[in-house]
């Protein structure tokens, strides 16, 4: 199975040192008092899984997430966070039996996601947690206003989680990452059909072109052949009259006359040349043009074949995506029963009524058993609306009383986790300064702090607390030298500093005395007698009232007195109101 096992926080918000948290199989949960830190592990959590927005993480920008520093202790310059998950049969797509998922923050702003050690995009991280259930959007992590979402069915709340639950989130992302391919291949195809188009329009001009030069040619060609035959006619007859004449100024007449004819045949000659050189020019350019347009039709061919085996591989996935959306509608389909009968009665009266209508014909012979099996209908459909009526009543008392059990399990659920949570923290000494913690182990077995000696009733923990908690860490010791010796070993071995109330100093006494309509805070818990002065010291002249804050203005008080509010969250003395 997949378990979280531990998670490891360090320079993360109010986490300046490294803190790891193991998830044993008895842990279920966190718990501790307001300011303790509880949901900066949820915070954390989110953050790790790749969470960016800043205000599910209750920041202003993502820098505040590390560790500010405080007067004692210096701002850290990253803050990471690491979970640990067992991978036993292979839930994630990870041949490792433990996978180890980690986010670093710079205060430069620069971040990093890894897995099991090994540097990684978010894409990666978001993949491998795909469909398990776990993410920062997930229904693993549910904050109280997703509950109301859920139970609202709020944008389709209900869906996500059913959907993310079937493993159908998967087949939806590589839907959307197909679709946004195929958008892309449609956009290069519409340009490539603009080029086709442009190329067809400057292919049929081109066509034009070489059919008006290779009639043009023709026609010089044929010209050419017109004004060689008249040449030489005229050559012929000129021979013939050069003959007759006798006289040389008419020779040379006839002769100027040839010489001008072969100038013009000269002429033609170099006109049928240029135009012939044009002819080739055209054919050559004609030859690129259909070469290109060969090309272009071929790359149209292979994107029009990618396109198709795209479009064949979205509708393969939108069968497997509508299959599993009908695996979620028969999740989902809870028909009971009755709805079963009622669907068996309304077919048996269309099927009624369709008889009807077929038989037209003997209509006046059975309309007497039509309106017979019509009152056992509706006396059925009567019957059958009470039982509806009684089932919903007592799946309704049903639900009430189930809720309350459930509610009562949960309480108690509460008070045993809580108790064992606090046993294991006070056997582990977790959350305590190391001062007490390296004491714990090296020095007295038997010591004690003010915490263990108190016997708080109830309804007074929370203010006696509040009121007690920067004593409550303090240890108990009979003198002064139990106390010396405990200050040694801290010095020794630099392990931090502890505080000691000292017995044999403190003087005896008296409890305070009762005022009308206030509870002494000495009488709201039990103590042994050995620290019961202690104690009288600790809370002398503390009072516990019930009301509001506007009852604080209480005038004629004893002297030094103190009001402290039942819920902790008030406390008013002579001149100063908390």
């Amino acid at each position: 199975a997949m378990r979280l096992t531990s998670l490891a926080i360090k320079g993360f918000k109010s986490f300046a040192n490294e803190t790891v948290l193991h998830f044993n199989e008895n842990v279920i949960g966190i718990v501790g008092p307001n300011g303790s830190g509880k949901s900066n592990v949820v915070d954390a959590i989110r953050w790790v899984l790749g969470e960016q927005k800043n205000k599910e993480l209750r920041l202003e920008k993502m820098q505040d997430i590390i560790f500010n520093g405080t007067k004692k202790k210096k701002e850290a310059n990253t803050a990471s966070v690491t979970l640990t998950f067992e991978n036993s049969k292979n839930i994630l797509s990870s041949e490792y039996n433990t996978v180890s998922v980690s986010r670093i923050l710079y205060r430069s702003g620069e971040s990093e996601y890894r897995l099991n050690d090994v540097t990684c995009r978010l894409k990666d991280v978001r993949s491998l947690f795909l469909d398990t259930g776990i993410g920062p959007d997930s229904y693993a992590i549910i904050a109280l206003g997703m509950v109301d979402d859920i139970l609202a069915d709020k944008e389709n709340a209900r869906r996500k989680m059913f959907e993310q639950a079937a493993g159908v989130s998967k087949y939806k992302e590589r839907k959307k990452q197909t679709l946004s391919k195929l958008a892309l291949t449609n956009a290069d195809l519409d340009r490539i059909e603009d080029i086709l188009f442009e190329l067809n329009n400057n292919l049929k001009q081109l066509e034009r072109q070489a059919k008006r030069t290779q009639k043009y040619l023709d026609l010089k060609d044929h010209y050419k052949k017109l004004s060689i035959q008249h040449a030489l006619i005229s050559v012929s007859k000129l021979k013939e009259e050069y003959k007759t004449l006798d006289k040389e100024h008419n020779i040379v007449l006839l002769n100027a006359n040839i010489e001008k004819l072969e100038s013009d045949l000269n002429q033609i000659n170099e006109r049928l040349l240029s135009e012939k050189n044009v002819n080739d020019d055209l054919k050559s350019q004609l030859v690129k043009e259909k070469t290109y347009y060969d090309e272009v039709k071929s790359k149209f061919q292979t994107f029009k074949h990618n396109y198709d085996n795209a479009v064949k591989i979205r509708q393969e996935k939108e069968q497997r995506l509508f299959s599993y959306e009908k695996q979620i509608a028969l999740l989902n389909n809870n028909s009971d029963n009755l709805e079963s009968e009622a669907k068996r009665i309304q077919g048996n009266i269309e099927s009624r009524k369709a008889q009807t209508e077929e038989t037209n014909n003997k209509l006046k012979e059975l309309q007497s058993i039509l309106e017979s099996k019509q009152k056992e209908i509706n006396i059925a459909e009567e019957k059958e609306t009470r039982r509806a009526e009684n089932i919903t009543k007592l799946e309704t008392e049903i639900t009430i009383q189930k809720d309350a059990i459930s509610n009562h399990n949960r309480n108690l659920d509460a008070k045993q986790n809580e108790y064992d949570l606090l046993k294991s923290m006070i056997n582990n000494f977790e959350g305590f300064p190391e001062s007490i913690k390296y004491l714990s182990k090296n020095w007295r077995s038997d010591s004690i702090l003010v915490s263990d000696i108190l016997d708080v009733k109830d309804d007074y923990k929370t203010c006696i607390e509040q009121y007690l908690e920067n004593y409550l860490n303090h240890y108990v010791v009979n003198d002064f030298q139990d106390a010396k010796k405990a200050i040694d070993l801290l010095i020794k071995s630099q392990n931090g500093k502890a505080h000691f109330f000292i017995l044999d100093q403190v003087k005896s006494t008296e409890p305070s005395d009762s005022i009308s309509g206030m509870t002494s805070a000495v009488n709201v818990l039990k103590v042994d007698s050995k620290y019961q002065s202690l104690i009288n010291h600790l809370l002398k002249d503390v009072y516990i009232i019930d009301e509001e804050v506007d009852e604080f203005y209480i005038k004629d008080l004893p002297v030094n007195a103190k009001l402290l509010s039942k819920s902790g969250t008030h406390l008013k003395t002579d001149l100063t109101l908390s």
